[in-house]
């Protein structure tokens, strides 16, 4: 019974994160092909670069400490207020040293260029305080396992970005502005998260912070740190090495798949706290039966959204962004694979530090970092964008390795999920290239009908699916009878 509820619980977690995270990555896909049209690409260059280390110095209000604070409220004998307060007030104070450090490193690396250091200043700092505050709420309803809340919040944040952002574009206000506007969205879904919070709990703010959510921080400031670092070092670096055209192409079609990632995200923040409560109730083998049940879900659903990228790049880059940006659709194919490999990745990644095995998870992704730090150099002097993109896949590959040979688990989860998954994405896209490659339609049709065909054979996903699909039917059918008595 335990283990059914359990599993329902993750499961139950995963659907409802699903439907606010595909709104959410929607309108942020939307505001970027918006924002491509709206500007020239030098000036859509400059914003990248600040969303970019917006998104680094955002790490920095965390720490890591989100990762602490879900260990320790999935233990029981904790007090949530007391507990919630302490995190809260490390994450204070956190916030404060990172708008520090942004501001000298805006004036350190780009005093010298007024325009790009205006956009920076506008952007980063209200953008880096909603993404934190943000972060402190969505993190508390992930420990509670009320995930519908932690997707409230990302909507509101979608519903102001995509208002302010059209807002913008319509009164044809200047990239200063533009640039002000993205990051104050940001900021006032963060009070609106922390609003949610605190009419939800009373915290108690008088105590000292608990230390014990802040033991074995190192190794999750480390990780941490890089994880945001290897996405988010490609257009920094390139900015030193290639024009500012070509740093705007790589960032478009990087910036497609990466906001894309969130889908196949939202399972891994839905399985989290659940495979934490595992680990610590001593469930190891429930734990790596649920491990493997997120690497499945998250591959597949990396698959599916990966395919339309393939195939239609042509059509999503000319039909959105227009034709300065045609040189991007046959460099967005060839890196669309990168969504189905991190969403591996990340669920390999998981499966360590949900273990306590984070130490390991460190080492893989410091390695990884190291071939980002040089391989986008050398590779992009060398080679240009197509030496960029290949570092890009070369990087998750190397993730998924270490992350899979790290784990003692990795007998079970290479023969349960890793080597289907591998040998499906690689043996479909081969077959339907080979076949149908010169029908763009039908090659995306065929294609994912061939993808859903073997997750329907999936037993473990099927008895997931066809609960909500009856649910789902049932609603349709009543709607259909109430309209008909009408």
């Amino acid at each position: 019974m335990k283990k059914n509820k359990q599993r329902s619980s993750a499961g139950k977690n995963v659907f409802q994160l699903l439907y606010s995270t595909m709104i959410s990555s929607g309108v942020f896909a939307l505001i970027l092909i918006l924002i491509a049209n709206y500007l020239n690409t030098e000036e859509y260059a400059m914003i990248s670069v600040a969303i970019a280390i917006s998104m680094i110095m955002t790490f920095f209000t965390d720490m890591g400490i989100s990762n602490g604070f879900l260990r320790e409220g999935s233990k029981k004998e904790v007090s949530l207020s007391f507990l919630v307060g302490s995190y809260m007030k490390w994450r204070i104070i956190c916030l404060l040293t990172s708008l520090i450090f942004t501001i000298l490193l805006i004036e350190l690396f780009y005093g010298g260029k007024s325009d790009l250091k205006s956009i920076l200043y506008c952007l980063t700092l209200p953008m880096i305080t909603g993404l934190a505050m943000q972060s402190m709420g969505i993190t508390y309803y992930q420990l509670q396992e009320r995930m519908q809340k932690a997707g409230l919040i990302r909507i509101i944040n979608s519903v102001i970005l995509i208002f302010l952002m059209a807002l913008g574009i319509l009164l044809q206000i200047d990239i200063l502005i533009i640039s002000f506007l993205f990051g104050f969205s940001y900021l006032l879904g963060g009070i609106y998260s922390l609003v949610l919070v605190m009419r939800d709990l009373s915290i108690t703010w008088k105590h000292a912070s608990y230390p014990p959510m802040l033991s074995g921080i190192g190794q999750f400031f480390i990780s941490g740190i890089l994880i945001l670092l290897i996405p988010h070092i490609g257009p920094i670096l390139l900015e030193k090495t290639i024009s500012l055209k070509e740093v705007g192409l790589f960032a478009v079609i990087y910036r497609i798949p990466s906001a894309l990632y969130q889908l196949p995200g939202a399972v891994a923040g839905a399985f989290f706290p659940v495979l934490f409560r595992y680990y610590h109730s001593n469930l190891h083998t429930h734990h790596l039966q649920l491990h493997i049940l997120q690497i499945k879900w998250m591959g597949y659903i990396g698959m599916l959204i990966t395919i339309p990228i393939i195939h239609l790049s042509f059509f999503f880059i000319n039909t959105l962004l227009g034709s300065e940006w045609s040189r991007a659709a046959t460099l967005l194919a060839y890196i669309a694979p990168i969504l189905f490999l991190q969403s591996i990745s990340i669920a390999l990644a998981d499966g360590l530090t949900t273990k306590g095995l984070q130490k390991r998870r460190t080492i893989v992704q410091l390695g990884a970092f190291l071939l980002a730090l040089f391989g986008y150099y050398f590779a992009s002097t060398l080679l240009g964008l197509p030496g960029a993109i290949g570092i890009a896949i070369l990087i998750e590959g190397i993730l998924i390795f270490g992350f899979w040979i790290m784990n003692p688990s990795r007998k079970t989860l290479m023969k349960q999920a890793l080597f289907s998954h591998f040998l499906i994405f690689t043996g479909s896209l081969s077959i339907i290239l080979l076949f149908i490659k010169n029908s763009p339609i039908i090659a995306v049709f065929c294609h994912l009908l061939l993808v859903l065909f073997f997750m329907f054979l999936d037993k473990s996903l099927r008895n997931q699916i066809i609960p909500y699909l009856k649910i789902f039917f049932k609603k349709v059918d009543r709607r259909k009878k109430v309209k008909t008595y009408h």
